[in-house]
């Protein structure tokens, strides 16, 4: 046997998903995506199931800040699963490669340093966007040339 732990369900997209990979003993840690799999409110459901299946809940998060800040505050809510021996570290996958958007369009968000995420005291998530910063990555659809586009008439 092969003790590699099995991470997985990044792409799934609510707690139903899950649901089958705990029933099928899948996976030793699960992904959710809080941008897929419905945001907070999903995610605890998902954490209930993985908690009844004595699996880990180590969130997936690629994308922006706000991303990352949802899930880092979703995860700061878990509570400690009960019958454990030794307690876990709470841990976030966090996308950390260079990524244009990302790191220019807020002005404030949350800090990686050595490793550790360390939230700020702002309300809410903890994020502020440059709206001014954000405007070269914005498209307006009615800008577009659609003269290419089919129409379908019913």
């Amino acid at each position: 046997t092969l003790a590699v732990p099995i991470a997985g369900g990044e792409c799934e997209q609510a707690r139903f998903g899950f649901e089958r990979l705990a029933s099928g003993a899948c996976l030793d840690i699960m992904q959710p995506d809080l941008a897929y799999c419905g945001g907070i409110t999903e995610f605890q459901k998902i954490n209930a199931i993985a908690s009844a299946s004595h699996t880990d809940v180590v969130p997936h998060c690629w994308g922006l800040k706000i991303n990352q800040a949802v899930a880092a505050s979703a995860i700061s809510m878990v509570p400690e699963n009960p019958g454990r021996f030794e307690r876990r570290p709470v841990m976030l996958e966090m996308d950390q490669t260079e990524h244009p958007v990302r790191d220019s369009i807020f002005s404030k968000a949350h800090e990686v340093i050595d490793g550790k995420l360390h939230f700020n005291d702002l309300p809410g998530l903890g994020v502020e966007i440059d709206e001014a910063a954000m405007q070269p990555f914005v498209v307006n659809p009615l800008a577009q040339d659609v003269s290419s586009f089919a129409v379908v008439e019913s």
